[in-house]
């Protein structure tokens, strides 16, 4: 039987030169597709993601990206949300984000000068200064509603038709007859259940959650991207 030398087993290489060499060169050429292998893994960490921007990005370099947008910095203090400490942040806001002619905005925010996550808010509220829960559905008419619907309606479609299925959808994602439906009660009655809903989807060395929120007939919907980490895989 032959006998398996392992690396705690002295090898003799003058028994066979020819065979230590070509193991040799073999080797070497693993240790060079290893190496290649991690430059290709590193730029997960600079992932493209929304308007060309990279995750890890400076707030310098990231300005020079949305340089022809309007922006507005502002410095978020630390602070505890539940039992998490958030530290304090840069947050660059991007107005005139426009998809499929929805007009929204988005938020960059930055740990320690590098970029980490990319939010874009669509919202139409009966308050321009936020919701206004105190009167459901008022003022808002069926070309208003039909708004609203095919805001929500288009955007999941769009996110669908760019990411493919989510990994994660929790809620449901109405129709445009239901929402219609939804609105018209809401509209004669004055009340109606809140409607919410969330999809996920890993893709692209990023996590991308979509959120819609519809109480008292106000309607929010939520895309944020963060890079990908090795608990999200």
């Amino acid at each position: 039987m032959p006998k398996w030398k392992f690396q705690s087993d002295p090898v003799d290489e003058s028994a066979n030169p020819k065979g230590h060499t070509q193991m040799k060169k073999i080797i070497f050429g693993l240790l060079i597709l290893f190496a290649l292998a991690l430059v290709a893994v590193l730029p997960l960490c600079a992932q493209t993601t929304w308007g060309g921007l990279r995750f890890g990005m400076t707030s310098a370099e990231a300005r020079v990206v949305l340089k022809e947008r309007s922006i507005k910095e502002r410095l978020q203090s630390a602070q505890r949300v539940g039992s998490t400490d958030v530290p304090e942040m840069l947050l660059i806001d991007v107005d005139g984000v426009t998809v499929g002619g929805h007009q929204g905005k988005a938020s960059l925010r930055f740990d320690k000068d590098r970029l980490v996550q990319v939010s874009i808010f669509f919202e139409k509220f009966e308050d321009p200064k936020g919701f206004k829960v105190s009167a459901c559905f008022q003022g808002i008419t069926s070309a208003e509603a039909a708004s609203r619907s095919l805001m929500v309606v288009d955007l999941s479609e769009r996110m669908l038709g760019r990411f493919g299925r989510p990994s994660v959808e929790t809620g449901t994602f109405p129709t445009s007859e239901e929402l219609l439906e939804f609105f018209a009660r809401g509209i004669v009655t004055g009340a109606s259940d809140t409607k919410t809903g969330r999809r996920i989807w890993r893709t692209e060395g990023q996590v991308i959650e979509e959120n819609f929120f519809m109480p008292c007939g106000n309607t929010s919907v939520t895309i944020i991207y963060k890079p990908q980490k090795g608990d999200d895989l």
